[in-house]
């Protein structure tokens, strides 16, 4: 066997030494296509997965933030703010906190994880089934 025929593509077969015939069946292409399109399936069930787990982990932090007591809460928030910062990058945080409080902070998270959890529930297919 010639140096050439060890190293023939797969669409092809060997015919002789000299000579290459494509393999142009379906069944070649078909078993192609159907490997790339287990893939494909693969690759969107882990995504949906990977949503659902995100959602989920949302989810559990709103209802932490609901179900926190107020002085519980103020603790967080003062010690992530008390924490050192060489920029001062917290500096409109902290003041805004000052004029808002603490609980505006707080409804604000709540409104934003409500808000991701909705773009979560359009993403995941049949989220929309569940909730009915």
């Amino acid at each position: 066997m010639s140096l050439a025929a060890r190293y023939v593509p797969k669409p092809f077969a060997i015919v002789s030494d000299t000579q290459l015939l494509e393999d142009t069946s379906d069944a070649y292409y078909e078993g192609v296509h159907r490997k790339m399109e287990a893939f494909e399936r693969r690759q969107r069930i882990r995504e949906i997965d990977e949503l659902k787990f995100r959602r989920h982990k949302m989810n559990t932090r709103i209802d932490l933030l609901r179900n926190l007591q107020p002085a519980q809460w103020t603790t967080v928030v003062n010690n992530v703010l008390a924490r050192s910062d060489p920029n001062d990058v917290w500096a409109r945080g902290r003041k805004k906190l000052d004029v808002v409080g603490v609980d505006w902070l707080r409804r604000q998270l709540i409104r934003e994880g409500i808000e991701l959890l909705t773009r979560y529930d359009q993403l995941i297919p049949g989220a929309h089934d569940q909730k009915k």
